[in-house]
């Protein structure tokens, strides 16, 4: 349980988790550090949009589909702004079009609810 803790603390609670994989520190002020850094953040917004929200609107497990639909009810409109605007700030082409896709998508989703 510790170690899930832990985890948990040094892969999500941190604002740049990239740099806590093993070996990866010695990379933190570089310019290669800062651009690996940046496109893991961006996977990570991509597959977190992907599968855990549009993924768990559109087939959620059937012993979760109330809480599922309940958390996203109540979490709408700070998806659709605060977080929205968070993960597209500085966001530019081919990038900025993938999240901007797929925001639309799951607002087409929560909308649903």
């Amino acid at each position: 349980m510790l170690q899930v803790i832990v985890s948990v603390q040094s892969l999500i609670l941190c604002p740049q988790p990239y740099f806590n994989e093993p070996g990866y520190e010695r990379l933190i002020g570089t310019p290669n550090g800062k651009n690996q850094s940046d496109q893991y953040d961006a996977s990570i917004i991509d597959n977190t949009l992907r599968w855990a929200m549009i993924e768990q609107l559109r087939k959620p497990h059937p012993a979760f589909k109330d809480a599922i639909k309940a958390h996203f009810k109540l979490r709408k409109s700070h998806l659709l702004t605060v977080v929205k605007k968070r993960w597209t700030e500085g966001a530019t082409g081919e990038r900025k079009a993938r999240v901007d896709g797929l925001f639309k998508e799951l607002t087409t989703e929560l909308n649903k609810l």
